[in-house]
C-alpha cells in the first residue's frame, strides 16, 4: 500500500504505480493532471439524480451548516456517493473515506487557506470535495483555487513564524481573530504568483482539491 498520496508522487512514480495496477493507464493523464494543478472538475448532470437536494435545502438554516450529514440522510448520501470514491481512490492511490460534510446557503467569503491547517491526516491522504446543487455564476461568489498552490507543502503556524498567544481567541472556526487572521495575511503573498481558476458551472458539478490547495472564495478587487 501506498504511504504517500499517488498524487504527491513524481511523474515517474506515477506512472510506474499505474503500470501495476489492471487498466491503471487509462487514468494516467487525470492523475497527472491533479499532481501538477492540484484539483479536478468533474462537468456532470448525472451526480444528483438520485438527490433530494430541495431536502437538503430545506437543512440549511445559516450561511455556513456543518456535519448536516448527521442529522439529513440526503448530505449522508451525496457524501458517500461512490462516483465520487472511486475518483478520489484513483487519485490518492488508496481509498478513501468522508468525515466531514460543510453545506453554505451563500458564498462564505472566506480568504484563501488550505485544509490541512484544520486538520490532521496522515501523510496527508485528505482532499476536499465540493458539489454544486445549483448553477453557480461568476456573481454568486464561487469557490476560487490558486492553481499549483499545492507545491507549497504543508507548512504550519511555526513555520511562518505564527505564533499564537495564550491571550487570544485561536479557534481556527472564527476565521478572523488571532493566530488564523495572521495565517490568512500570510497567505496573500501568493494570490498574485499562482493562476486563479473560479469553479463555476451546472447544477452536480464536482470539484476535487488537494489538502494543500489554497483556495476559498474572497471577493478580489
Amino acid at each position: 500500500m501506498l504511504t504517500k498520496p499517488l498524487c504527491d508522487l513524481s511523474n515517474d512514480e506515477i506512472l510506474a504505480h499505474l503500470r501495476s495496477k489492471p487498466d491503471g493507464l487509462a487514468c494516467l493523464e487525470a492523475v497527472q493532471n491533479f499532481a501538477k494543478d492540484g484539483y479536478m472538475i468533474i462537468r456532470s448532470n448525472t451526480t444528483l439524480l438520485d438527490i433530494d437536494v430541495e431536502a437538503i435545502e430545506k437543512s440549511i438554516n445559516s450561511i455556513r451548516c456543518q456535519d448536516l450529514w448527521q442529522i439529513n440522510d440526503e448530505v449522508r448520501k451525496l457524501a458517500t456517493k461512490e462516483k465520487i470514491l472511486i475518483q478520489l481512490e484513483m487519485l490518492f492511490g488508496r481509498p478513501l473515506r468522508p468525515f466531514q460534510t460543510l453545506n453554505f446557503k451563500s458564498s462564505p467569503q472566506q480568504n484563501f487557506h488550505a485544509d490541512y491547517v484544520h486538520f490532521s491526516c496522515h501523510n496527508h491522504f485528505m482532499a476536499g470535495v465540493s458539489v454544486l446543487l445549483e448553477k453557480v455564476d461568476e456573481d454568486q461568489g464561487p469557490l476560487k483555487v490558486l492553481v499549483g498552490s499545492h507545491k507549497l507543502g504543508h507548512p504550519h503556524y511555526n513555520d511562518m513564524g505564527i505564533i499564537a498567544r495564550a491571550d487570544e481567541n485561536t479557534d481556527p472556526n472564527t476565521y478572523s481573530t488571532g493566530a488564523y487572521r495572521r495565517y490568512e495575511e500570510y497567505l496573500e503573498q501568493y494570490i498574485d504568483k499562482y493562476p486563479i481558476k473560479k469553479f463555476t458551472g451546472n447544477k452536480g458539478d464536482i470539484i476535487i482539491w488537494h489538502s494543500a490547495l489554497l483556495h476559498g472564495s474572497p471577493l478580489l478587487g
